[in-house]
């Protein structure tokens, strides 16, 4: 028989050969997912969520801010000094960009040289006009060479006059480490893999 086992998310499937003669125990070790020998990896980590304080000027859909990162940031083939934030849940290393249309990834379209925490059209609703105030904000923490930089997706709706909102961030570490993190996403969301 041939057994197969995935548990999704960070981890490669893995399918093994098994001759059934008597009661058998086949193990698995699940392989993290990686990006092809690029040198990075997804894991499971502990959630620790970390507040920001310093808001951008991101206002409704289809809008990003310009940031001056506190440190080089190594990311694929470059060295990132900036970045433009989108009020659609990503941030990119080359110009800015709020196109909310997601795509499988990758794509020759843009955006490109991008992390996409929770890339879909989004609304930054900042005066709470229609539910919860929205922002998007950064903070810098730690000092050299171990500095963290966050990039908060606070309270964005994922629609015009709608009542479901999203919270979630990225850490840009120092030596290149990137940490996603997600809260407020209701049952909902986690049924449609959102």
């Amino acid at each position: 028989y041939d057994v197969s086992a995935e548990a999704g998310g960070c981890y490669q499937s893995q399918t093994q050969n098994l001759v059934v003669d008597g009661d058998m125990e086949l193990g698995f070790i699940l392989p993290h997912r990686t990006d092809n020998g690029m040198g990075y990896t997804c894991q499971p980590v502990a959630f620790n969520w970390v507040n920001a304080d310093t808001e951008l000027d991101i206002g409704y859909d289809y809008s990003a801010a310009q940031v001056d990162l506190p440190f080089v940031f190594p990311y694929y083939w470059a060295l990132r000094d900036t970045a433009w934030v989108s009020s659609s849940g990503f941030l990119n290393f080359k110009a800015a960009d709020g196109n909310p249309w997601n795509e499988p990834i990758p794509t020759p379209s843009t955006p490109n040289a991008a992390i996409y925490p929770f890339w879909d059209y989004l609304v930054v609703d900042r005066y709470g006009w229609w539910g919860p105030q929205s922002r998007v904000r950064t903070a810098t923490f730690g000092e050299a060479p171990n500095r963290e930089f966050v990039i908060e997706w606070r309270n964005v709706a994922t629609c015009w006059y709608c009542a479901e909102y999203v919270s979630f961030e990225v850490i840009l570490y120092e030596g290149g480490d990137i940490l996603m993190q997600y809260r407020d996403i209701d049952e909902n969301w986690r049924e449609q893999g959102g």
